[in-house]
C-alpha cells in the first residue's frame, strides 16, 4: 500500500470514532463530553466535569481497546481528556 493510501485509510479509521463514541462510553457520559477530535492517532475529548475527567482518565486504556475493537483497527493510540 502506498504511503498516501495508508494515510487516507488511517484518517478514515479515525473518523469512525465519532460514530461509536456514545455506544462505547454510554449516553450519560457522551452527553457530558464534546468536541471530539482525532489528530495523529490521538483522540481529544472535552469533558464538562473534573470528576468525570478523572474517571475517564482512569479508564483510558480500556476505552482505547474498546474503540479500536469496534473499529477493527488500531487507529486510536491515545486519548487526551481536557
Amino acid at each position: 500500500m502506498m504511503f498516501r493510501e495508508m494515510s487516507l485509510d488511517r484518517r478514515f479509521q479515525e473518523t469512525k470514532v465519532y460514530g461509536i463514541w456514545e455506544s462505547t462510553v454510554g449516553e450519560a457520559v457522551a452527553k457530558r463530553t464534546q468536541n471530539l477530535r482525532v489528530q495523529n492517532g490521538t483522540l481529544y475529548v472535552s469533558v464538562d466535569s473534573s470528576v468525570l475527567r478523572s474517571e475517564l482518565q482512569y479508564a483510558k486504556y480500556r476505552l482505547i481497546r474498546l474503540l479500536n475493537s469496534k473499529m477493527r483497527s488500531d487507529a486510536i493510540k491515545d486519548i487526551v481528556f481536557h
